[in-house]
């Protein structure tokens, strides 16, 4: 699309690892910036991150998206994670671009909203939780095993991803939501999907704070629509 200019960055984090990720900009540099979060076994590549940019700055934003583990030189393995660490890798991101934008807006999904919580938000102007994380009460649900040979956590999804007992602690710990919804000091916004059953674990603890669900949507907004639904509540919400 014309006016629109893509940027490859590698930001360093505090512990000698790079975070890789890929800011496109419209007309104006210093248009409000949107840094979307994704969540547990995703990445930067997934399909409603990149089309956000093709909505989003045509109207006046640019859009970061980024990989919290990658295959990348120095970068992150999901092993090594948990929600602190990303939280923390997230601070980094926001760092690099706060002495060039005046407005930065977060969009978590997922677990990426759990991370979003989990960060520093002084410098963040508004927030969007997508579908957040609720936690798990135990590993059954999430079809979590522990592979004594490997000393690692075993997520199966059809392929087995592996991860540690950080991650699993974090993730374990928070099944309850108090503690990260009382870090919502800014303005918030909820998008749950229509189809997930996330919500009624967060609607107890959001009661006044800003909410939808889009009808017939998947945990991912893959369905025909949802995506697009996704893209409009967010903006809504950021333009205010």
């Amino acid at each position: 699309m014309k006016n629109m200019r893509e940027e490859i960055i590698t930001i360093p984090t505090l512990d000698d690892h790079l975070i890789y990720g890929t800011l496109i900009t419209s007309a104006t540099k210093n248009n409000p910036l949107i840094i979307f979060v994704h969540g547990i076994t995703g990445s930067q590549y997934e399909q409603h991150y990149i089309r956000a940019p093709y909505y989003f700055c045509p109207k006046g934003f640019n859009v970061f998206r980024f990989d919290q583990y990658s295959r990348e030189k120095k970068a992150r393995r999901l092993t090594e994670c948990s929600i602190s660490i990303h939280a923390q890798d997230l601070n980094e991101v926001v760092k690099h671009f706060s002495d060039e934008y005046e407005t930065i807006h977060l969009v978590g999904h997922s677990l990426g909203a759990l991370v979003v919580l989990k960060s520093d938000l002084k410098r963040i102007a508004k927030t969007v939780l997508v579908d957040p994380s609720r936690g798990m009460d135990n590993l059954e649900e999430k079809n979590i095993t522990y592979d004594k040979e490997k000393k690692q956590y075993v997520y199966n999804r059809g392929i087995e991803i592996l991860m540690g007992q950080a991650m699993i602690d974090e993730w374990m710990e928070a099944a309850n939501l108090q503690p990260y919804v009382d870090k919502i000091k800014q303005p918030c916004k909820f998008i749950f999907a229509g189809n997930s059953e996330l919500s009624k674990r967060w609607i107890p603890h959001i009661k006044g704070m800003e909410q939808v669900t889009v009808p017939g949507a998947g945990h991912c907004f893959y369905e025909i629509g949802t995506t697009e639904t996704l893209f409009e509540e967010i903006y809504a919400f950021l333009k205010k």
